[in-house]
């Protein structure tokens, strides 16, 4: 046993002993003797980390005062509790070093400090051998706790958790060497996460949601170099991707991308009117989120009201009609005037559908009659854009989905 173990036990044991008065019923040949042992020392198996514990009680005997340890590394930790036996504090100090002079004071390398009941944290601090500050820790009134992890400098913190009294970390700041802040992770009880990353500078980069379940799409939005603009936002899905395009605040393009190989891209003109357009892109590629070198396949247009005006199909060429069709209503395919064109851009024929069973207005043309759809230049023009990389973990298909998702996963059908 090291002999400042020693010198420690006879401390702990004398400092209780020796303040303990004679009682009244001691004997002549045990005086000077107290009447109860106040005192207990244990000695753990060799396989402990614990090389002695002394036990101290109060001057009654009726409840523990204090608990010594001396630990098998040289650490040495008291224990204090209070009057109704609930723990209060607790106290560690490093083992003394070969060439520390022995009257020297011991490095503190940790202090607890205990609430009521004995369990809640209330204070914590906690020391390197070097001194330098390695956790400072403090609840809050709101009942969190906030627990600062420091670098080795003992300055500058390396992360900074706020957590709950259940145990979770509801928020984590992780810190650069310099102190700049580099991810902020905020979880909330139902298992949901967003993580914030920042740029070497400072500002704010990304914004990545999570849900709890694998299954749910994951969202992250893109900010410009000043970290106040959002520049893009990307929803993946388990077989499709969702990505806006932002300038100056407002959205100037919506690109939905599938698995199967669709890309559906929406764009406005000047006068806020809405185009959207259909793509065969490339299905069963690894990367069929990729949107260059699409075929265009057809278009809607829709007026400002979002009405739906004009529908367009395409030959294989991508830019020659094949169908068009003028509906007098969105809510069905009937109700509309179709028009159906050769492969090399002449008028065919021409339909007005009321049903099913039901056409009139049928008029049919030659290729002399030279009739053709006038349709903008600018339609087949498709704006190079960065494509969103596949996340390495995609969300998983989900077995599951109800009305209120869309199969998606929400919290009325998720496991």
């Amino acid at each position: 046993m090291p002999k400042h173990a020693m010198t420690l036990i006879l401390l702990a044991i004398s400092t209780v002993c020796g303040c303990s008065s004679r009682s009244q019923n001691d004997t002549e040949d045990g005086a000077g003797f107290p009447t109860r042992n106040l005192s207990r020392v244990e000695l753990p198996p060799d396989e402990s980390q614990i090389e002695v514990r002394v036990v101290n009680r109060s001057d009654d005997g009726q409840r523990i005062k204090n608990i010594l340890t001396e630990f098998r590394n040289g650490v040495t930790e008291w224990k204090f509790f209070r009057e109704n036996e609930t723990l209060e504090l607790i106290v560690q100090h490093y083992p003394v070093g070969e060439n520390t002079p022995e009257n020297s004071k011991r490095r503190l390398r940790m202090t607890l400090v205990y609430d009521e009941d004995g369990k809640t944290l209330l204070y914590e601090r906690a020391y390197r051998e070097d001194g330098t500050a390695a956790v400072f820790g403090s609840r809050g009134a709101d009942g969190n706790f906030r627990r600062e992890n420091f670098f080795p400098d003992g300055k500058i913190p390396a992360t900074i958790e706020i957590i709950d009294k259940s145990g979770l970390v509801l928020i984590e700041q992780i810190f650069k060497t310099d102190g700049m802040i580099d991810q902020v992770v905020r979880r909330d009880k139902r298992g949901n996460t967003i993580t914030e990353d920042y740029r070497e500078n400072g500002t704010l980069e990304t914004v990545t949601s999570r849900p709890r379940s694998s299954h749910g799409p994951v969202e992250r939005t893109f900010f410009s170099e000043s970290g106040l603009d959002v520049v893009l936002f990307v929803r993946f899905n388990s077989s499709s991707v969702h990505v806006r395009y932002y300038q100056n605040g407002e959205v100037v393009e919506e690109r939905d991308v599938f698995r199967t190989g669709f890309v559906n891209v929406s764009t406005r003109d000047k006068k806020g009117n809405l185009l959207v357009r259909r793509y065969s892109g490339k299905p069963g590629s690894p990367n069929w989120a990729d949107t260059r070198d699409l075929q265009l396949k057809g278009l809607q247009e829709h007026n400002g009201d979002g009405k739906l005006i004009r529908e367009i199909k395409f030959h294989e060429d991508g830019r020659t009609p094949k169908e068009i069709r003028y509906p007098d209503t969105s809510n069905t395919i009937y109700k509309s005037l179709y028009k159906y064109f050769r492969e090399d851009g002449t008028l065919e024929k021409e339909e007005y559908k009321e049903s099913y069973k039901e056409t009139r207005d049928e008029k049919e043309y030659t290729p002399e009659d030279n009739i053709r759809e006038e349709i903008p230049e600018e339609y087949f023009d498709l704006p190079e854009r960065e494509a969103p990389k596949l996340l390495s973990q995609m969300p998983e298909e989900a077995n599951y989905g109800c009305e209120n998702c869309c199969g998606e996963g929400c919290e009325y059908c998720m496991p």
